[in-house]
Order: structure tokens, then sequence, then C-alpha cells
């Protein structure tokens, strides 16, 4: 009889450890189901494009500005265009700089959006300049770029940008840096003569505008 209890005793023991060693691999085997449905990272698919910029060549306002603003109390509409000939000409000579080496606008700005939300969405480029374009879910009218004037010690110039984002029928108009700064943030600058020296300094300004406007969309979309 004690005999026949101690067997008992051994295969509830045994049964136990059993029990014990089924619990553990069942929970390896959640963890590894949860690891893999997580890991599949199932994205959105969104259309994406971006349009030649309505104004081609890049464009400066400030110095000018300022001046025909002062010359049009003597001068008329005569000032103001004197205005415009200065900026115009500190473009040329800013696009001068940003050019010596290929950039292209527009294959930035799209470029900058496709990284940005490439996290979250299959991203699919439409081609607006195509004979038949399909309209994009997600479409980008860059209306005008270039360099702008700032405030400050020094002569100072930030990136700037009027573009049109369209997304789904929805259409926001949007300046940069106006939109995208508090006053007290302080704003990407270089010195103007740096600008019209230094083409990769320019170009380096765009390319963080872009980032910056990319960004702020996506975070915007997320949390609306």
């Amino acid at each position: 009889m004690q005999s026949s209890n101690t067997i008992k005793r051994a295969n509830n023991k045994n049964i136990s450890q059993l029990q014990r060693v089924g619990e553990k691999f069942f929970l390896v085997f959640i963890v590894l189901v949860l690891s893999s449905c997580s890991s599949l990272n199932i994205k959105k698919s969104l259309s994406l494009s971006v349009s030649e910029p309505v104004r081609e060549n890049l464009a400066f306002t400030g110095k000018g500005a300022g001046a025909g603003m002062m010359l049009m109390s003597s001068m008329g509409p005569m000032g103001i265009a004197i205005g415009v000939a200065i900026d115009e000409g500190i473009a040329k000579d800013i696009a001068k700089a940003v050019k010596d080496k290929p950039f292209d606008i527009q294959q930035q700005m799209l470029e900058a959006f496709r990284t940005e939300l490439s996290d979250e969405y299959k991203v699919t480029v439409r081609d607006e300049n195509s004979s038949k374009p399909k309209k994009a879910e997600l479409a980008i009218t860059l209306k005008k770029f270039g360099f702008k004037s700032q405030p400050g010690e020094g002569d100072l110039v930030s990136a700037w940008f009027e573009i049109k984002i369209n997304y789904l029928g929805d259409e926001t108009d949007l300046v940069y840096p106006d939109n995208y700064f508090n006053q007290d943030e302080a704003i990407p600058v270089i010195s103007l003569e740096m600008a019209k020296s230094d083409g990769s300094q320019g170009r380096e300004l765009l390319q963080q505008a872009l980032e910056l406007i990319a960004s702020q969309w996506l975070a915007t979309r997320s949390s609306s």
C-alpha cells in the first residue's frame, strides 16, 4: 500500500512538471506570435505627387522690397520697379551659387515627403508631368521657392517656400518660414553673402526647410 502511494505521488509530481513545462512553451509560443504580428507593420497606401514650380526660377525678397517702398514716396511706381530689380539681381546671384551642382527642387521636395512618409505609408509617386496625370491623394504644388531676408544682426536670409498641399481634396496654402515658427523660435539662417558665394550652404538651408515642411505635415495628420 505504501509502495502504491509512493508511485501515485511520483506520477503526480511528473504530471505537475509536465504542466509547468507546457505552460512555459505556451507562453513562449504566444510571445513569438505577438512579435511576428508586430513585425509585419502593415502600411496604408498613399499616392504622392509634386508639381513643377509655378515660378521656375529661384526667388528672393528682402533688400529690394524695402528699398522700393522707400523710393515709391519720391519716384512712384518706378521706385517699386527698382526694388523688384534689386531683389531679382540678388536672386540670380544666389541661384548661380546654388546651382553650381545639380539641384532639382521638385525632386528634393518629393524625396523629403517620401522619406518622411515611408515609415507609415507605402508611397506611390504619381507623375504630374505626364500627358494624362492621375490625381494623387497627396498633391503638392510648389508655387515659389528661394530665400528671404530675416531680421537680426548681420545680413541674414532664410529659405522661403510658398506651397499648396491638397490632401484628398482638402487644400491648404502654406508659407515657410512664416507658418512654421513661433516668435520666440530661431529660424535657420545664413548670411546673404554666404548664400551668394557658397552653394552648399544654400542647398542645405533649402533641404532643412523641405524636411521640416514634410515632417510637420505628417505630424498634423497623425494628431488629427
